[in-house]
């Protein structure tokens, strides 16, 4: 009857049974460890790596956390503070530990009079996969394509750690300040700009919704609005490409990441290579538009290019030259 539990999950429990004020998680752990405590504790995400957490415990310390704990999505558990327990201190150690997680769930079920799979079953139900997708080069060339591919899909400036999008624009910067920005306002219009070309190009012929928010701490994480999450980030120390999800079921979680690995990953990679290709060597290039119906002032699909344009008025006349502008009919480009 045994059921296995992410180590990110695992912390999860850890973290309630220690009573602990803050913790640090990198940013591809489930989002259902924010659901679960972000009512309990300071909860801040990291980039992904131990000293990145253990330098975030210890920034806690200096701001007056006193209970300060961190995890890994593989279940290691570090705590930056003694705890006082039954009379008792736990030591710190900001170090990967793997059987202290263990023994917190256990004793949090004895505290709370349930089975351990009781405290499992009451975690929020969110599902998630990863995997990845190597590049047969050298690690300094990946490096810097992959550095340029996630440059692509960010935004212009580094200091923006989140970006949320609804009636207002509300940006996050990685010191922690937070503006709401109206549509209107340039910064906005930048980065509802880049949002529309990733729906574009990457997420809307394959069923994706609309992006709801995107976490640029360690490579880009995005959000759509029925909540499902896909997450690319470059390996530091290997010439491959990782892709993680979070869903509401374990099957959109799989088909997620296989959608990242087999066809998202590769049209970033092919569209980098050819505009670098294209700039180190200029040349004409042959564009080959799809041809689709189009009736003006339609409804629904057909209505694309007049909302495209920002035109309500059905009765205005107006000229079109369009050449593989539609989302769903991008233009195969070819050199000569």
């Amino acid at each position: 009857n045994g059921r296995f539990l992410r180590g990110d999950m695992l912390g999860v429990l850890a973290a309630k049974y220690l009573g602990a004020d803050f913790a640090a998680v990198p940013v591809s752990s489930s989002d259902a460890v924010d659901i679960e405590l972000k009512e309990k504790l300071k909860l801040t995400k990291t980039r992904i790596g131990s000293p990145y957490v253990i330098k975030t415990m210890q920034d806690a310390v200096d701001n007056g956390f006193e209970r300060v704990v961190g995890w890994e999505v593989n279940g290691g558990f570090l705590i930056q503070t003694d705890f006082q327990i039954n009379g008792k201190t736990l030591k710190a150690l900001p170090t990967r530990d793997a059987i202290l997680p263990l023994i917190c769930a256990l004793l949090l079920a004895i505290k709370e009079k349930k089975t351990v799979s009781q405290l499992i079953d009451a975690l929020p139900e969110r599902f998630t996969q990863a995997d990845r997708i190597k590049f047969p080069i050298e690690m300094q060339e990946f490096r810097k394509l992959s550095g340029k591919i996630i440059e692509s899909i960010s935004p212009g400036d580094k200091n923006i750690d989140q970006a949320y999008f609804d009636d207002l624009v509300t940006i996050i910067y990685k010191e922690g300040e937070e503006r709401v920005l109206s549509k209107e306002e340039s910064l906005a219009e930048d980065l509802l700009m880049k949002k529309k070309q990733l729906e574009q190009i990457y997420f809307n012929s394959l069923g994706f919704k609309p992006i709801f928010g995107m976490i640029f701490t360690d490579g880009v994480r995005t959000i759509f609005k029925n909540s499902d999450v896909i997450h690319f980030r470059p390996s530091g120390n290997a010439p491959e490409f990782r892709c993680y999800s979070n869903a509401n079921s374990q099957e959109r979680a799989d088909e997620i990441v296989t959608q990242g690995i087999k066809e998202i990953i590769p049209k970033m990679e092919k569209g980098f290579k050819a505009v670098n290709k294209f700039l180190k060597n200029p040349s004409f290039i042959d564009i080959k538009p799809q041809i689709a119906d189009y009736n003006w002032g339609g409804k629904g699909e057909k209505a694309f290019i007049p909302d495209f344009l920002g035109i309500t008025d059905w009765n205005k006349f107006a000229a079109e030259a369009w050449y593989g502008s539609h989302p769903r009919l991008p233009s195969l480009i070819e050199p000569l």
